[in-house]
């Protein structure tokens, strides 16, 4: 996912997420990995837990 990020930053020439022309992929691409991998961070706690 991170590579398509940076492939859609190329692309549009902006890599800067602040930036008003911001491309809509790539903010919703970083939101979609933010979001997998605080999920994974959950889950791995969870099972952590569930383990001992």
């Amino acid at each position: 996912m991170t590579a398509d990020i940076q492939a859609e930053e190329q692309v549009s020439q902006i890599a800067d997420a602040d930036d008003v022309s911001y491309s809509t992929l790539a903010k919703s691409l970083r939101a979609r990995r933010d979001n997998l991998e605080a999920t994974i961070i959950s889950l791995r706690e969870a099972l952590a837990r569930f383990e001992r």
